[in-house]
């Protein structure tokens, strides 16, 4: 996706402990630059079972009440535990840590209430277990299921649905990864470059020549140490254009 097309942007949505210790939400994982049109924020609420939908995000401020709210037991949501948007479908993929799937609503900017997912990713041979992090590869149609399991990967992410294996899965003592699988991914489709936060380190996973690593391999790069003054990653996200790299601690 390159920084001409008009995409929707999903904010950043940093855990509060005090508050829905589980609240999600992405961002884009394609944009090429930061300068981009802003429409809806997307909140994955993990204790509540729920999405709330803010329109307007590039202007919403304060104590507001979500302009819809998907909700209820059709939903299949099950503390949802990390959300991607996928532009070219209007559509929301998100992770459910209690029963290991990941549910799809495609056209959801007219979705709301107790409504069915479009499609879900569930079953033994997908291999997902407590998923977390979600992201989308819109430019190659990859889906990104970061969790217990590792970094599965699966290929016709626009299309995919039911008990479907990974093309690809990055797990193994030497990703660093551990077992402890709380952590979220960005892809960098220009570079192809993966970024992992992982929380058991305190510590951001770089992966380069992502579209071709499979099985037990080594990250690149590995952002970790005193110096960092990171003291518990909890999700990260890369301005690809303006070479910045975001990280979000929830201890400090």
């Amino acid at each position: 996706m390159n920084k001409n097309q008009t995409v929707k942007i999903i904010l950043a949505v940093i855990t509060l402990a005090l508050t829905v210790t589980s609240c999600n939400s992405s961002s884009n994982s394609n944009l090429a630059s930061g300068v981009s049109q802003i429409t809806s924020l997307y909140v994955a609420n993990g204790d509540l079972n729920s999405i709330k939908i803010y329109d307007n995000a590039d202007t919403v401020d304060g104590d507001v009440v979500p302009d819809r709210e998907i909700v209820g037991a059709a939903t299949n949501l099950a503390r949802p535990f990390g959300i991607a948007y996928d532009s070219r479908s209007d559509s929301i993929f998100t992770g459910n840590w209690s029963t290991n799937n990941v549910v799809i609503y495609d056209g959801v900017s007219a979705i709301t209430g107790n409504a069915a997912p479009s499609r879900e990713l569930v079953g033994a041979a997908t291999g997902i277990t407590r998923a977390h992090g979600i992201t989308i590869d819109e430019v190659n149609d990859l889906l990104y299921v970061a969790g217990d399991h590792g970094i599965a990967i699966f290929s016709n992410a626009s299309t995919i649905d039911g008990n479907v294996a990974p093309t690809r899965l990055i797990a193994g003592v030497a990703t660093l990864i551990g077992a402890r699988g709380e952590v979220r991914t960005f892809v960098d489709v220009i570079n192809d470059r993966l970024y992992v936060s992982e929380p058991s380190g305190n510590q951001v996973l770089v992966f380069d020549n992502v579209s071709t690593l499979d099985g037990n391999v080594a990250p690149d790069r590995v952002i970790v140490g005193a110096n960092t003054t990171i003291a518990f990653i909890w999700g990260m996200t890369v301005d690809v254009g303006r070479d910045l790299l975001y990280v979000g601690d929830q201890t400090a």
